[in-house]
């Protein structure tokens, strides 16, 4: 559980952690877990930095996420516990910087929590336009190897805006989030949810 007020500032440590890693405007930050909070922060982070959101599949095969992670680019990926061993299997084959682990990482792996404790939170919002890639979302990839899609600023803010009303301190009841964020409907889902101020789980 925790508070609008807990996840700003765990967004605003995360941005502050992505910075000092070297990440800067446009870069592409990779995150291999299932849905959590610390997901949720670290989209809202990268967009607040002014960063790409790469939201991986977690039943694509090895050499999707291979292809997927090197393809766009990735300077960083965040992993989780559940896909240490698979993300080891391709290591050495990927070219992102650094790996961080979303939970309790493995042998020398930093931790997103230890960074972000020792951070100060960044209030600081990255200058972005319209047109920039806030989400690259990788097809299924059922016919050939999964297709990059480049979903803007522009795309999410519209889509969100159009759809529900903007939190205003009423109660807007609970949402059950039961899809995945790296899908776009548990990405939507999100956004709309913690725009209209309600209860998301």
């Amino acid at each position: 559980r925790l508070t609008y007020a807990d996840l700003n500032d765990t967004i605003s440590r995360y941005c502050a952690v992505f910075k000092q890693l070297g990440l800067g405007a446009k870069d592409v930050i990779a995150t291999l877990d299932t849905n959590s909070d610390r997901y949720i922060a670290s989209y809202y982070a990268a967009a607040k930095a002014g960063l790409t959101f790469l939201p991986l599949n977690y039943r694509a095969k090895d050499q999707e996420l291979e292809y997927m992670i090197n393809t766009a680019n990735a300077k960083l990926l965040l992993l989780g516990d559940r896909y240490l061993d698979l993300i080891g299997r391709i290591q050495d084959k990927l070219k992102v910087s650094e790996i961080v682990s979303l939970g309790e990482g493995s042998g020398k792996m930093r931790r997103l929590s230890d960074l972000a404790k020792a951070a100060d939170p960044d209030e600081n919002e990255a200058d972005v336009e319209d047109e920039d890639v806030s989400v690259l979302m990788y097809t299924s990839g059922t016919t050939s190897l999964p297709k990059g899609v480049m979903l803007r600023f522009r795309d999410f803010t519209a889509y969100v805006t159009a759809n529900v009303e903007m939190a205003d301190g009423t109660d807007r009841g609970t949402a059950l989030v039961c899809v995945p964020f790296y899908h776009i409907a548990g990405t939507t889902a999100m956004m709309t949810n913690l725009w209209t101020g309600r209860r998301l789980i």
